[in-house]
């Protein structure tokens, strides 16, 4: 029967035309409707880059005018963005209430122009909260009000709803990717970037500085404060090693400033000898109780420029391995804290009685 079809198909070479154009029909929908959503895809981006100013006073308080406020509301008239006004909160009797009970009943920014509204106006209604942007407030915490909610009331959905169901991992790379390049400025930028790349770790270091959850937060530390200390005029040797966390991180065979770390230590030595921190026993002296152990706390001390100006080291007893009932008595421990107004009841009765207070 195969065999028959495959016959049959070249003895009518129009019937075969025919199936081959429905292909083509078909995959041409296909790429079509790929087209269409990716370019919804983009609007939806394009839009949900600029969402209302997070806004944390309540309704009525006129809140600071910033430069992102401006730039949402010239962006909510450029987009015709849908609005919502609350309820008439002007005084009564007033011109601009009446002005306002015109212009409220707008669904964007030109048409309240449109209704009477002027430019002071918006601008004053915008500071304390009266419009409501329902596909555009913001998600944050806090906000006055519930993004999700006003959409939800007005019957729309919230722009990063769109791009949730819109956008896809590969559309949002794509966009970002494109908005970085699109200045001429930038043009380099992308070589720029992969020849840095090239050279900006050490192959035999990385593996070495990722080894262990504790050596890649450090790594990943040091190299965030290259990031932020980039263009501050801030002058920090990025050559030295990260502070160490071990006595054996300071030997000469592992650290160039070992010598320095063991003045540090040594000086931590004298101090707490001269001031009594502690004394020498034998070892015997603690019976059947818990010894503690301790270590050593490095740290660089830098100027405002962040050059190192001093090597501070710190030997500190390991507290967290004690024992109730054998280092310490925890029915005998207490952190008396005195309550505020205890203390301003005392000190008011010292001052009325002119009393003198010692602590």
């Amino acid at each position: 029967e195969n065999a028959q079809a495959v016959r049959d198909l070249y003895a009518n070479p129009d019937e075969w035309s025919e199936v081959k154009d429905q292909s083509e029909v078909k995959d041409e929908i296909q790429e079509t409707r790929k087209a269409e959503k990716e370019v919804k895809a983009h609007e939806a981006l394009r839009l949900s880059e600029q969402l209302r100013p997070l806004r944390l006073l309540p309704i009525g308080k006129e809140a600071v005018w910033t430069k992102a406020d401006a730039d949402f509301l010239k962006h909510a008239r450029e987009e015709n963005l849908q609005i919502s006004y609350v309820e008439n909160p002007k005084s009564k009797g007033s011109a601009s209430r009446l002005r306002y009970h015109r212009y409220s009943r707008a669904e964007t920014l030109r048409e309240a122009l449109e209704l009477g509204a002027t430019e002071q106006d918006i601008k004053h209604d915008y500071r304390r909260g009266f419009i409501k942007f329902p596909s555009h407030e913001s998600d944050l915490p806090g906000h006055v009000y519930n993004a999700v909610e006003v959409a939800a009331d007005h019957g729309v959905h919230h722009i990063l709803d769109d791009v949730g169901r819109l956008v896809s991992p590969k559309v949002r790379a794509d966009y970002l990717l494109s908005r970085a390049f699109a200045s001429p400025a930038l043009e380099r930028a992308k070589y720029v970037f992969n020849d840095v790349l090239k050279s900006a770790f050490d192959p035999d270091l990385l593996p070495r500085e990722l080894e262990t959850v504790v050596s890649a937060a450090r790594y990943a530390e040091r190299q965030f404060a290259k990031v932020m200390n980039a263009q501050r005029g801030v002058n920090i040797d990025f050559s030295l090693a990260a502070e160490p966390t071990r006595w054996e991180e300071t030997l000469p065979e592992v650290c160039s400033e070992s010598e320095r770390w063991k003045e540090a230590m040594d000086d931590e030595i004298v101090s707490m000898t001269k001031f009594g921190v502690y004394k020498a026993i034998p070892r015997s002296a603690a019976g059947n109780r818990q010894i503690l152990g301790c270590r050593w706390v490095y740290k660089r001390k830098v100027n405002k420029f962040g050059e190192v100006v001093r090597y501070r080291a710190r030997l500190v007893a390991q507290g967290f391995r004690q024992k109730a009932y054998d280092s310490y008595d925890p029915d005998q421990t207490f952190s008396p804290v005195v309550h505020k107004d205890s203390l301003r009841l005392f000190l008011s009765v010292c001052a009325a009685e002119n009393l003198k207070i010692y602590q």
